[in-house]
This record gives C-alpha cells, sequence and structure tokens, in this order.
C-alpha cells in the first residue's frame, strides 16, 4: 500500500495500431497473425533506393482521433528519424515526430473519485482513451492482439518537492497488468526513497507472473535518439477544409450518447456512464432496444446480469457471444409473458454459453411460463396447506411471509409460474 506521504505520477504513452489495410509508410499488409517476417519489404528494412509514401489514410485517422479528444490540429508538420540501435531494428532508425505533430495533448476527462487509487485513474483513463478510438472506427484496440499498448512511466515525491525519477515500463498490453505495475513501481520507489536508495532512471520490464518489474536497460535521453529531419518525405499541410471536413462527419461521441440516454430514454447518469463506456455495449443497447422497445429493460440486463457474467468470464463487452437482437428477444418474451424475469436469467447464461435464439432455447428446456390461472391457482393452494405458520404470520401483518409463500410456489413450479398471477392468487387466498 502506498505511504501517503508520497505523491505518485504517471505518465501513459499509448500506442493504438490503426485499423488501415496497410503499413503507414509502405504498402505491406497489416493483418494480424501472419507468420513472422511475412509482412516485410525493402521499405521496412530501409534498402538502398527504397522510398517510404505516406498513407494518407493514417493522417485522416490521426486528424479524427486528435479531435476526438479535444487536442489543437496542427496544419502544419513533419516526420523525423528516431536512431536505435537495436538487434531487431534492421534499419536502426524509426519514423517519427519530433517537434511538429500531427496533434497536441489529448482532453480525456474522467471523474476523479476519493477511493480509486494512482494505478486505478490511470485504468479509466486507458479505457476511455480505447472507447473513444474504438467510437471513431480508427482502431479495433484488442489489447490481446497488441493493437493498444501503452509505455507506463511512474515516478513519486514529497508534496512540495521536484517530481521524482522515473521508470519507464515497456510495451503493456493488459489493464490489469498495467494496474499492478503501477501498484509495484508506487510502493517500491517509496520504500527506496525511505531507505536511501537512489531510484535511477531506467526502462523496466514487468513480470506478470513474478508480480513485479525487472530492469532492462538504462532509460534514454531525447538528445540519444539523435533526432533529424527524415530527408526522403515532404513535409505535410493540411487544410482548413480538410480539417473541417473530418470534424463534420465524426460519430455521436460518448458524451452525447450519456445525455441522449439520459435526457430522451430516462436512464440513470450511473447507467448512461456504464453503456457508454464501452462502444460495443452502447451499440447492442441501442439495437436491442430498437428490436424490442424497451430501452430500459435492456440497460438492466447489461448493467446487471450480463456485467456479472462477463467479470465473472473475464470478458470485454465486445466478446459478448450473442446478438443484440438475441437479447432483445428475449426481453420481448419477458414482456409478453412467455417467461419469467427468473427464467430470463438462465436464458442470458444459456445464451452465453450456446448462442442461439432465446424462443428455441425456452422451447428446448420446456422453460415457457406457467400463465393458466387454473393451474397455479392449485400450486398456490398447495402451498398454503403446506405452510399454516406463514398463513398466521401474513394476518398478524408480517407482509414478509407472502413473499416466502411466493417463493416457495416459484420453488414448486421451477421457476415458471408467472409472478403477477401467484402474488394475485395468494393476495385472495389469504385475505379469505
Amino acid at each position: 500500500m502506498a505511504n501517503s506521504d508520497y505523491e505518485t505520477v504517471i505518465g501513459l504513452e499509448v500506442h493504438a495500431e490503426l485499423s488501415t489495410k496497410t503499413k503507414i509508410f509502405c504498402s505491406c499488409p497489416t493483418t494480424f497473425g501472419s507468420d513472422p517476417n511475412t509482412h516485410v519489404c525493402p521499405v521496412c528494412t530501409a534498402m538502398p533506393g527504397a522510398l517510404p509514401k505516406l498513407n494518407e489514410r493514417v493522417v485522416e485517422f490521426a486528424v479524427k482521433a486528435g479531435l476526438a479528444t479535444h487536442c489543437e490540429i496542427s496544419q502544419d508538420s513533419k516526420n523525423d528519424r528516431k536512431n536505435y540501435f537495436y538487434p531487431d531494428l534492421p534499419k536502426s532508425y524509426q519514423i517519427s515526430q519530433l517537434d511538429l505533430n500531427r496533434a497536441g495533448v489529448p482532453l480525456i476527462e474522467i471523474v476523479s473519485e476519493p477511493d480509486i487509487n494512482s494505478s486505478g485513474e490511470a485504468d479509466r483513463y486507458l479505457k476511455k482513451l480505447k472507447s473513444i478510438l474504438q467510437y471513431i472506427d480508427v482502431s479495433d484496440c484488442k489489447m490481446e492482439e497488441g493493437s493498444l499498448r501503452a509505455d507506463v512511466n511512474v515516478s513519486v515525491h514529497k508534496p512540495g518537492t521536484p517530481f521524482g525519477i522515473r521508470h519507464e515500463m515497456k510495451n503493456m498490453n493488459s489493464f490489469k497488468s498495467i494496474q499492478r505495475a503501477i501498484d509495484y513501481e508506487e510502493d517500491a520507489q517509496i520504500n527506496d526513497n525511505e531507505n536511501g536508495i537512489p531510484v535511477v532512471q531506467e526502462t523496466m520490464r514487468w513480470d506478470d507472473i513474478a508480480g513485479r518489474t525487472f530492469p532492462m536497460r538504462d532509460k534514454e535521453d531525447a538528445q540519444d535518439y539523435r533526432y533529424f529531419p527524415e530527408p526522403d518525405l515532404v513535409a505535410i499541410r493540411l487544410s482548413d477544409e480538410y480539417i473541417k471536413n473530418i470534424q463534420d462527419n465524426l460519430p455521436e461521441m460518448p458524451e452525447s450518447r450519456k445525455k441522449r440516454y439520459i435526457d430522451e430514454l430516462g436512464l440513470s447518469e450511473h447507467d448512461a456512464n456504464l453503456l457508454t463506456a464501452s462502444k460495443s455495449l452502447s451499440d447492442m443497447f441501442e439495437a436491442a432496444g430498437k428490436a424490442c422497445n424497451n430501452y430500459k429493460q435492456v440497460c438492466n440486463w447489461l448493467t446487471s446480469d450480463i456485467a456479472r457474467i462477463l467479470n465473472e468470464k473475464e470478458l470485454e463487452p465486445e466478446q459478448i457471444p450473442f446478438t443484440a437482437e438475441q437479447l432483445g428477444e428475449l426481453v420481448s418474451l419477458i414482456d409478453d409473458g412467455t417467461i419469467s424475469s427468473k427464467i430470463g436469467k438462465q436464458v442470458v447464461t444459456e445464451l452465453f454459453e450456446n448462442p442461439d435464439s432465446p424462443k428455441k432455447i425456452i422451447e428446448k428446456n420446456g422453460w415457457v411460463q406457467i400463465s393458466d390461472e387454473g393451474e397455479i391457482k392449485k400450486v398456490v393452494e398447495e402451498v398454503l396447506a403446506n405452510n399454516p405458520q406463514s398463513i398466521a404470520d401474513f394476518k398478524a401483518g408480517k407482509d414478509k411471509a407472502l413473499g416466502f409463500l411466493v417463493g416457495q410456489a416459484m420453488k414448486a413450479t421451477k421457476g415458471k409460474a408467472n409472478p403477477q398471477m401467484l402474488n394475485e392468487l395468494f393476495l385472495t387466498e389469504l385475505k379469505k
């Protein structure tokens, strides 16, 4: 647990792989999962005479991402060579940008809460950035495929003193690992400070199994990269019209959806926040709500049972195995009395295991709700005959007795009895 006498400073350098078909400076494909060294060409390896060519789609996506995160877009920019001498980089440099970037620092607002620690704040920032990039369709942001990664910088200092020396953890691709790594570095650096051990500027490697970081190499400074303008690429100038066209064609963003959900659909701010935190979840909500015309019930399922199962299975919303139309069908079957909400929970569980039409799942398992009054009345009479004490409790003013009796009837019918009819028939019998 971090020492409250210290403040932690976290820097996140987020790398998002854009969803273009080819690389930024050549025609090699970006397909995930191909064999090693199959997406390499003379341009990639800087062979003599091979010249890079800028992918215009990348510029569009960069401007789009900048506008979506409230950056000020620079109309003039250029590319620079950043020199490395690493074994896995045959050309010994990377085409980057030093001083003239296409966009400024992203402004992504997250609501700070007293019980959220430093790593929790970083986690929420990353997830919101991931959501925004998915909303504007510039990146799939699948961390398990490496298309979203973060270099995490951590330093500690006491309030009123200069920032401490930082450690950088490279290419982290798991929200959980990022949180754990920040927590570990925070505690380790505070412990070193308290024991008079100097913190050295280093690049670290996070070991997820050991649950700790290990030094990889000394951390370079900017002068070590020996930046200079890329001689094989011309400077870039974006017109006002180009930027405005991208701005005018941005899709509806999370904050706008959130406001619409609250103002037009009557959702609570809490539920609207949960739904819009993920584009795939928000899209499922909209499509399922349209299919069944009951947005509030769709919201209830997504933020309760479905969210619980996602958490238990450690799945992201985009990994929900069933469709929005199937969720809408489930809500419609509850609304028209075909099944009860209790049976609906069983259907949701089955949808995660064997996605299919909810109607087919219900028919296959014999889960159709019992709404025949005569059949339900027999169950009510049987439950009352077996629970005389509950009858006495109800007549003595103990309202909880009714809930117990309804529960016994639902148990007897394996959750298939119409709960509204049960309540009405029990009240009729108990008031005789």
